[in-house]
Parts: structure tokens; C-alpha cells; sequence
């Protein structure tokens, strides 16, 4: 994570506003600055949020995280349905061959908070075939990183 996103999260907590919602004790965000598998041309930004917890290893409700990142200016991971689970529709939502061009998978999860103990059986990943295909961890490659690309 960008050093700069650390700030802003302490800075967020300590000047917390009026919010039903417990004070997070860690957030969960996606750092997209570096080219990882494939090429993002329209990221709003390079650090997209997906997760709060609180300070009982607690996730919060989507309705609670979606709450916290407006709150600290953060955003989101993209959202490509929010409501029951229907697995017809899940599909509906996902054509591997384009979709496989664009981004890497996408998540599914409560929207009820959680226990972390119950974490396995409350969110589910799914990734593209051949999602990784190289040895070497972007982070740890060279210091030429391809760099994705925000929205213009």
C-alpha cells in the first residue's frame, strides 16, 4: 500500500464523523499502481477498497463498508450485482472470453458482517484460467513496473 494511504486512514479515524458503524481496525484494499497480470486502462484509482474490519476481527456489512470508504475517500472495488444469491445471474454477469481481457475475477460475499473465523464459508473468488503466468511476483520483479492507467 502507498505510504500516503496509511495517512489517510489514521487521519480518517482520529477526526471520525457520526456514523452508527464500529471504528475499523484494518482495511482491506487492492494496490493496483503496478501491472500485476493484465493492464488496467480505467481505474478511477490505484488503491480500491473491499474490506473493513473491526477491532474483533469483525468484517462489517457491505452497507457498513460502503459507509467507511465514502467516509475516508477511498473507493471501491467495482460492484456487478448486489443482491440474492442467484447463481443464473452470476453467470449472466461473466463471459470468461471477453471478460478474461479486462480483469482478472471477481469476488462474492455476504453482505452481512462476519466473524474472520467464518471466513471461508462467507466469500468466494473466482479468477480467470491461466490467471498467473509468470514465476516472479510483480512486487519483487524489476523496478521497471508497467504502470495501469486511471480514467482520463
Amino acid at each position: 500500500m502507498h505510504p500516503v494511504g496509511l495517512v489517510r486512514f489514521r487521519i480518517a479515524f482520529s477526526q471520525r464523523s457520526c456514523t452508527s458503524s464500529p471504528t475499523p481496525s484494518r482495511v482491506c484494499a487492492e494496490n493496483l499502481y503496478a501491472v500485476h497480470s493484465i493492464k488496467y486502462t480505467n481505474l478511477e484509482s490505484y488503491l480500491l477498497g473491499f474490506s473493513i474490519w473491526d477491532e474483533k476481527n469483525v468484517c462489517l456489512s457491505w452497507d457498513e463498508t460502503v459507509e467507511w470508504f465514502s467516509l475516508l475517500d477511498i473507493p471501491m472495488v467495482p460492484v456487478l450485482y448486489n443482491g440474492l444469491w442467484d447463481e443464473q445471474i452470476i453467470r449472466s454477469l461473466h463471459d470468461e472470453k471477453a471478460d478474461s481481457l479486462i480483469h482478472e475475477g471477481y469476488v462474492v460475499r455476504l453482505a452481512d458482517s462476519f466473524e474472520y473465523k467464518n471466513f471461508k464459508n462467507s466469500v468466494a473468488k473466482y479468477v480467470r484460467k491461466n490467471h498467473v503466468t509468470s514465476n516472479v511476483h510483480w512486487f519483487y520483479g524489476s523496478n521497471n513496473h508497467e504502470i495501469n492507467e486511471l480514467i482520463k
